[in-house]
């Protein structure tokens, strides 16, 4: 399956994340990173799927990990 990474790096509704999140992880492996000023600055955030540490991103394609 194919893998793909979201990086949420400034203000964005949360439901289109979950949204996005939903439809692409019929045909992707999601996962999801989230920047420490969205950590810091909204609540909402807590209600993304995401992972808090960097770990296991080693099996995402190279060009897509500097894209975080």
């Amino acid at each position: 399956m194919k893998k793909i990474l979201l990086a949420v790096t400034g203000s964005v509704a949360v439901i289109k994340i979950k949204e996005l999140q939903k439809l692409l992880s019929k045909s992707y492996e999601v996962k999801t990173i989230v920047s420490e000023y969205v950590k810091e600055n909204f609540d909402e955030v807590k209600e993304l799927n995401y992972i808090d540490e960097e770990k296991n991103l080693s099996s995402f394609p190279k060009h897509i990990q500097l894209a975080k």
